[in-house]
């Protein structure tokens, strides 16, 4: 048997409730660097709650055999869940003057030609919304910020947003 030293064994028999509701809290929470701290806030006064009552009905049940702590976290969530299941929510999306609202599927976006001698694009390209719908960086670079867009060039294959069509053509020689 290994002997642990005075100083574990002295604060071992002074510990209160505190660290040890601590350390078996943290088994189950996640915490992320990511979330905000409303959100950390939330989740570890829940997780404290549902930790609470089941240190209660480990305590009081007379259930046999006795659930672990997972079947109870997960049988407590589901009861508060009810009905509800979580499907796909439409996300709020910012409203960018640039961008037309978001349609169906793969429309093509008619971008009219500089008023000079230049022609917007090659006849072959357009631009297409991409097919997945998710926002992209836009690749011509010139913006002070980093741009994303839904739409890229037909047959470059390039994420560009609508005021970019055509200075990125024209900058990489693709017009004549």
């Amino acid at each position: 048997m290994k002997r642990k030293p005075a100083s574990v064994v002295a604060y071992n028999s002074i510990m209160g409730g505190v660290d040890t509701t601590d350390a078996r809290l943290y088994s189950y929470l996640s915490e992320r660097r990511t979330m905000k701290w409303t959100h950390k806030l939330i989740f570890n006064l829940i997780g404290r709650c549902v930790l609470n009552a089941y240190i209660l009905y480990k305590e009081d049940t007379s259930q046999r055999p006795i659930k672990d702590r997972h079947q109870f976290t997960v049988e407590c969530v589901e009861s508060l869940m009810g009905n509800y299941r979580p499907g796909k929510t439409p996300r709020k999306r910012r409203c960018n003057a640039a961008e037309p609202e978001e349609g169906a599927g793969n429309e093509e976006m008619n971008i009219q030609p500089p008023d000079n001698n230049y022609q917007a694009a090659p006849p072959t390209c357009t631009l297409v919304r991409i097919g997945d719908g998710k926002r992209r960086q836009c690749m011509h670079r010139v913006h002070r910020t980093r741009k994303k867009t839904v739409w890229e060039c037909s047959s470059c294959k390039v994420t560009l947003c609508p005021e970019c069509f055509s200075p990125y053509h024209r900058a990489n020689n693709m017009i004549q």
